[in-house]
């Protein structure tokens, strides 16, 4: 028995020092980056490249192809332009057309980066820029909480965000937002940065100018960077006025403060004029200004109610619901985490067991409903409302306030003038730098009551970012199949009921395909006659259960139905019809 022990115990001592070297590899910046970049890549790899797992991202592979070699041309084309100049059933987005052109994308900078990329190595090159995207934002977040806990190290953090929060889902779809992130997040944290600077009038000009520049890109992509831009600057700004660790005089105050706006304000101003300049030569339009004014007009024609209702799936929503029993669910995870954490932090262990028992129960009801998606901001972070119960403790209560304050700030300025009033995605697309900055102080708050709450709060974040990866991955291989059977169908003419199938089979549209949408009866009828125009023979009618046709047409009738599976659950349909006189199939 000693003799086991005794044999034992140098192979006890080996295996620590070989943790303890992975750990302190792990630890550097550059082995880290390039650990992320090897997962991420990794779970590329279970993805299909000619999928996606929505629209958006299939009408930006769509526009790539377009491209080819004109970088300053994202023009799909439309085949049908002849018969439906309007753009009406275009394939791609109805009422595409942006001046002389067809645009189906919402900024021209990130197609422009990616463009050269996808030439080279097609989407999965392509997906360089969110996987870097999703880099930065982690080392952005270890800053951030290195500033609440300057001993800590920030790497709980880092990995956190990395591969625990929605940076799983966007970081591997070819979406803005993981880039998008990453600027405003090191946006903030050099804003943050000025108050530590001020006694030296260089440093705060290179933070202010910094902060422009990154947070101007990042507008150009996300329009709720405007938002945040904002609300940033008024709490920096605040602070700087009236915070007491500041030790000038009211007058220097002014000037700092001063100095730092005029420095923020000019870049960032600059590349909104430089963006639209670019979109008038690429575009012959400006299209993020349209957008924006088009989202503002939306926003308008929300109810007290619907607000209410987007700014709980938003934040809390763990499922696109808001009935009565989503809103018990959702609460019960907030609340029993942050109840949790006091009574952990009270000693109050079978309180604390019981109240993690409870929220963690809720969650895996949630995880058991299947592959849908889950909208809240917390609800994919559940640690979050655990964390800020006890950051009250961190070592630096002011800097908790400032980055919990523009987080809670900018939630209740986007949820009022909400990008997209009606939609939502994964962990609150439009409020995911709130989610980044609650996660911050969540996390450092959390680890501080010890190991074993550190990893509950870990395991159950990654079990909600192992179901956002799990519904990328399905959907992807869902749409890449879709994709190469309608690259197959024999049919000449393909319509599309639903409005969103060839958005998201992006990587086989070509703009010599006849493809068109009808999302009412009125539209599928005209397609019918271009079809006839034509001198089509054949017509394949895409269609959803909910939106199938409910008329006859005249001198075509059906033929054959294929069913094929689609990323909502609910089976698309493909019906071939022919025209009367031509197949001897037409009763």
């Amino acid at each position: 028995m000693a003799t086991s022990a005794v044999a034992a115990a140098p192979l006890v001592g080996t295996r620590g020092r070989v943790l303890g070297e992975i750990g302190a590899a792990l630890r550097r910046p550059l082995v880290a980056a390039c650990v992320l970049l090897v997962i991420y890549f990794t779970a590329m790899r279970f993805c299909d490249a000619d999928g996606s797992i929505g629209s958006d991202t299939g009408a930006r592979v769509a526009t790539l192809r377009a491209m080819g070699d004109h970088r300053l041309h994202p023009d799909v084309g439309y085949w049908a332009e002849g018969f439906d100049p309007e753009g009406r059933l275009h394939p791609l987005s109805p009422g595409a057309k942006v001046g002389e052109r067809w645009v189906v994308v919402g900024t021209i900078v990130t197609p422009l980066v990616a463009q050269p990329l996808y030439r080279l190595g097609g989407y999965q090159a392509v997906l360089l820029i969110p996987t870097a995207g999703v880099v930065a934002t982690a080392f952005a977040a270890r800053r951030l909480a290195r500033r609440l806990e300057p001993t800590s190290g920030g790497w709980l953090a880092f990995w956190l965000v990395a591969l625990a929060s929605p940076l799983v889902v966007y970081g591997l779809d070819f979406w803005d937002h993981a880039h998008g992130l990453a600027l405003m997040a090191w946006g903030i944290v050099w804003l943050l940065e000025i108050g530590d600077v001020v006694g030296s009038r260089a440093a705060v000009v290179r933070r202010s100018l910094g902060a422009g520049l990154v947070l101007g890109v990042a507008a150009t992509m996300r329009t709720e960077t405007f938002v945040y831009a904002a609300a940033a600057t008024m709490v920096v700004g605040m602070g700087l006025l009236l915070g007491r660790s500041i030790e000038l005089t009211w007058r220097r105050r002014l000037a700092v403060t001063a100095l730092a706006g005029v420095c923020f304000v000019v870049p960032f101003g600059a590349l909104q004029a430089l963006n639209g300049r670019i979109e008038q030569a690429a575009l012959g339009a400006e299209l993020r200004s349209s957008r924006a004014v088009e989202a503002a007009s939306g926003v308008d024609q929300l109810g007290l109610d619907d607000r209410i209702d987007l700014a709980f799936l938003s934040s809390v929503g763990l499922r696109a619901s808001v009935r009565s029993d989503a809103w018990t669910e959702a609460g019960l995870v907030v609340v029993a985490s942050a109840a949790a954490a006091l009574a952990l932090a009270r000693r109050r262990r079978a309180i604390a067991i019981g109240c993690t028992v409870i929220g963690g129960a809720a969650l895996v009801a949630r995880l058991r409903l299947g592959l849908h998606y889950v909208p809240g901001m917390i609800a994919v972070a559940p640690f979050v409302p655990a964390g800020l119960v006890m950051a009250s403790r961190l070592r630096r209560p002011g800097a908790m306030l400032a980055i919990a304050g523009m987080g809670f700030v900018g939630v209740i300025a986007t949820q009022w003038a909400e990008v997209n009033p009606t939609g939502y995605q994964w962990g609150g697309r439009y409020v995911l730098l709130s989610g980044l900055l609650l996660s911050v102080v969540g996390i450092t708050g959390v680890a501080r009551l010890g190991r074993v709450a550190t990893v509950v709060a870990l395991a159950s974040a990654l079990a909600v970012a192992g179901l956002g990866f799990e519904l990328l991955r399905v959907r992807s291989n869902i749409s890449g199949d879709l994709a190469r059977g309608l690259e197959a169908r024999t049919e000449v003419v393909l319509i599309d009921r639903s409005g969103w199938v060839f958005r998201g089979v992006g990587a086989a549209y070509d703009v010599d395909r006849r493809w068109l949408t009808g999302r009412s009866d009125p539209e599928t009828l005209e397609a019918f006659a271009i079809a006839d125009t034509i001198g089509a023979p054949s017509v394949g009618l895409i269609e959803t259960e909910v939106a199938r046709l409910g008329v006859d047409v005249p001198g075509w009738c059906a033929g054959p139905v294929d069913t094929v599976a689609w990323e909502s659950g609910e089976p698309l349909t493909i019906t071939t019809w022919t025209r009367s006189g031509v197949a001897s199939a037409c009763p």
